[in-house]
């Protein structure tokens, strides 16, 4: 069945919603809900055009259900993984603002950024050499930049639109630099301070599904928004001590993948809180129940 004859067949069917007969009303719902994610568009534009109530109800009904079957589906598969895939965990993380996001464009698009650090990096670098190449292919060849504006612009977050706009905040800059990292076996992960987020060096591959509790394996961390400047132990220091920070070890230690993830969905919840977006501050709420490991 074409798309044309999927919105056909799904416009008949919303066109039922307002049967008073509950049985007719299941029946409907339970066809329209095997569609899954491909309903969402068609359903939330008859809701944009809908003045009865009880159809209204029952369309956000639909949205919701759907959107919490799919999205408890697709992250449980994405924690379950034994090497969690940072790219899709975001991915997943940018449907919440983003249903109809095009994944493939989007690896495309970083697929292309991995190939170029890739061709100019070579065994016989540095460790500091490697994060010059990969500097200035993502800063300087590709043009992305930090945006720090406040508070918290909710775009910034997203990689589609970090990609998109070649602009992002400490978070989604990490995020990326890891992505890109990762995928060349490059030994990166990121760093969970309070209010920033940063970048590790370690000595040797980590495990990223891990949460470290230990600075030992780190060589240095990186400042990705400062166009991946390098920086040591000490720094971190100065700036738990500016913010009123302990001295905490889990400051200084690498974070899992896991834990990126789930440091981006916290932003993006404060974020949907500021804008009084209760419909995605409830499904975020819903998202993050599922680190509970």
């Amino acid at each position: 069945m074409d798309s044309n004859e999927n919105r056909h067949e799904l416009e008949v069917l919303i066109s039922l919603l307002d049967d008073p007969d509950r049985k007719v009303y299941h029946s409907v719902r339970d066809k329209i809900f095997q569609y899954g994610m491909k309903a969402l568009p068609i359903l939330e534009e008859a809701w944009d055009h809908q003045f009865n109530p009880v159809v209204q109800e029952r369309l956000e009904d639909l949205i919701q259900a759907i959107q919490k079957e799919t999205l408890a589906n697709e992250t449980s598969q994405w924690l379950q993984s034994n090497t969690p895939d940072l790219l899709q965990g975001a991915l997943l993380l940018a449907r919440f603002q983003y249903p109809e996001l095009n994944f493939e464009k989007c690896r495309l698009e970083i697929g292309r950024i991995i190939q170029d650090v890739w061709l100019e990096l070579n065994e016989k670098l540095t460790p500091l050499e490697k994060i010059k190449v990969v500097n200035h292919v993502l800063f300087d060849v590709h043009g992305f930049k930090a945006n720090v504006s406040q508070p918290l612009v909710l775009s910034d977050l997203m990689i589609n639109n970090v990609l998109e706009t070649r602009r992002g905040n400490s978070m989604s800059l990490s995020l990326l630099y890891l992505i890109v990292g990762q995928s060349l076996k490059l030994p990166i992960m990121g760093v969970n301070l309070p209010e920033y987020f940063a970048l590790s060096w370690m000595h040797k591959m980590p495990i990223l599904t891990h949460d470290y509790t230990t600075d030992d394996l780190v060589s240095f961390y990186i400042n990705a928004p400062a166009k991946g400047m390098v920086f040591v132990r000490h720094e971190i220091e100065r700036y738990l001590k500016e913010t009123k920070h302990s001295q905490n070890l889990i400051y200084f230690s690498p974070c899992s993948n896991y834990t990126v993830i789930k440091r981006m969905a916290l932003e993006m919840l404060a974020a949907y809180e500021r804008t009084k977006d209760e419909s995605r501050v409830r499904l975020m709420k819903l998202y993050l129940e599922s680190f509970k490991f």
